[in-house]
Parts: structure tokens; sequence; C-alpha cells
């Protein structure tokens, strides 16, 4: 079977995370893929993946996750994709998740002006000496479900992102020196 240019693309984009939600796969093919001439659906992104999963055997489906070979879900780095989709609308210009850890996920987004943007668990918080950034480069420091702790004083050029009980998550920018 002959795999549609989407197919291809939702492909590239599990290999590259392992295992993403639906609805992350549709927020990025949609950004992609839709036109005026060419709407892409949730409907159509089902049957998609269902013939995605028939016709290459390292593609599994589990509920709302989508996995590529015998990846486990690891839920840091999809809260990471959904931290990523929502700082830039859903339409990133790069992104990548083979980084190294603690690092999570990098992407670059920004039409006039690009920004590169490193999303880092908060409990890596205390060790940001060990870590060289670019000088463009900014942190998103993802915490769990809190309200902003006052305590945390954030370093230049970096972010918290705290997941509300709705599932998004509410940014905390820290104070330029």
């Amino acid at each position: 079977m002959l795999l549609s240019a989407q197919q291809k693309f939702i492909l590239s984009l599990l290999r590259e995370f392992r295992c993403l939600r639906k609805r992350q796969l549709y927020a990025f093919v949609r950004d992609r893929f839709c036109q005026p001439h060419l709407d892409i659906t949730e409907e159509r992104l089902e049957v998609m993946l269902r013939q995605l999963r028939a016709c290459v055997g390292d593609v599994r489906m589990d509920g709302d996750l989508v996995f590529f070979g015998k990846t486990l879900p690891d839920a840091m780095q999809l809260e990471a994709v959904d931290v990523m989709l929502e700082l830039c609308g859903g339409a990133p210009k790069e992104y990548s998740a083979q980084v190294r850890r603690p690092f999570l996920l990098r992407f670059v987004f920004g039409d006039t002006q690009i920004k590169t943007f490193t999303v880092v668990p908060a409990s890596e918080l205390a060790s940001l000496s060990e870590y060289s950034r670019q000088v463009t480069e900014r942190f998103v420091w993802m915490s769990g479900p809190l309200t902003y702790p006052k305590e945390i004083v954030l370093p230049p050029k970096s972010y918290l992102a705290v997941r509300q009980a709705d599932g998004t998550h509410r940014f905390y920018g820290s104070e330029e020196p």
C-alpha cells in the first residue's frame, strides 16, 4: 500500500516522538496540510491512522495514544509536546525530541523573530548551572499541577509552565535583569 503525504508525515512524527496523543497528531497534521481545498478532520485522521497501523507493523494505537515500535508512553514527553503546541499555537517551525536528558524537547517558532525553546522538568531547576544555552534559547521549566510557587526564582529567559485542571498550561515568565 502506498502512503499518502499526510501518512508519511505522521510516520515521521511518530519516529521523532515515539508516542503522541491523537489530538497532538491532529494539531501537527492540521497545521501542515489544511488548505482551502483540503480539510483534515479528526475523522479523516482516524482513518489515516487505521490504514497506517494496518500497513506499518511498528505503528500501534491504544485509546488516545499512538505509538511507534515498542515504545511505552512517557508522560513528561507527552506534556512537553502539549507545552510546545500551546506556546507556538500548534505551528512549530522545527522540533526535536532526540535531545539529551534531562531535556525533553527543543523547538523553534516565529515568523519575523525566530525563538528557540527547550523544555525541561522543573525538578532540574536547581542544577541550571550545568546547562549552557544558546544566546537566543529560552528554557520552559515544566511543573506539575500547582499554583505558581512564589519562592521559585526563575533564571533570565525562562518560563514556568504549570498544568491547569483543564489540561492546558499557565505560563509564568522570569524577570529580565
